[in-house]
């Protein structure tokens, strides 16, 4: 498969782009706000935690985020973490009350001023329009929050796939090039911080297995993208 925007391959198979798809929009979920009780039932369920997206893909070099990210939301149920604590968790590392913890604005880890609408969030915003996308709240909120850069990556290849399914390969080719292009500029260039910030930050076994999660996803799609 050849990438028709930078010539360069994308070597994804439809498992593959089905799987990271599904782990951006875990991802993007629980960072846009934290779960609900039954959401969080769910997301720490045996069942899912045997089931994550990505495992078919482990190899058994790579960095132990996998399952150590794994290990930490099955600690989080054993814990009894509830939806409150966890909430009280999500608000500190993400909004405040001072500081967060963790800053979900591409611009403030990329620009040189750190702060927010600055040239990332216009570049982010580009990329939305040009696939008929933009942020739920424009001009309020900065377009470049890692919740909403993930499933924008997610979008591409969910359409990727519905693409493919319906027979047209270029347009399949098209956005899953847009995929990686969008990685490599923007969501792998500052992602690894932010979540390295949202493992140190965490004070529940919940958001330190979010960001052990979110360190191999970004990891594993840098080598399986050929963008480390």
């Amino acid at each position: 498969m050849s990438d028709t925007i930078t010539g360069h391959p994308v070597p994804l198979t439809e498992e593959q782009a089905d799987a990271l798809s599904a782990v951006w929009t875990v991802l993007a979920r629980v960072l846009a706000g934290p779960p609900t009780a039954d959401a969080l039932e769910v997301l720490r369920s045996p069942e899912l935690l045997q089931d994550w997206p990505l495992l078919g893909d482990a190899q058994p070099d790579e960095p132990n985020d996998l399952a150590g990210g794994l290990d930490s939301l099955e600690a989080s149920r054993r814990a009894e973490e509830d939806a409150a604590v966890i909430a009280d968790d999500h608000m500190q590392l993400l909004r405040g009350p001072r500081s967060p913890r963790a800053y979900p604005f591409e611009s403030v880890h990329r620009s040189r001023e750190g702060l927010v609408f600055e040239r990332e969030t216009l570049q982010v915003r580009d990329w939305y329009a040009r696939f008929g996308l933009e942020a739920p709240r424009l001009d309020r909120d900065p377009d470049d929050r890692i919740d909403l850069e993930l499933e924008f990556c997610s979008t591409l290849l969910q359409r990727g796939l519905e693409a493919l399914d319906g027979g047209n390969e270029e347009a399949s080719r098209t956005l899953f090039a847009a995929h990686r292009d969008f990685c490599r500029e923007h969501l792998l260039v500052w992602a690894p911080a932010f979540f390295d910030q949202l493992f140190k930050g965490a004070s529940t076994h919940f958001y330190r297995g979010v960001a052990q999660l979110g360190r191999h996803a970004v990891g594993h799609t840098a080598d399986l993208l050929e963008l480390s």
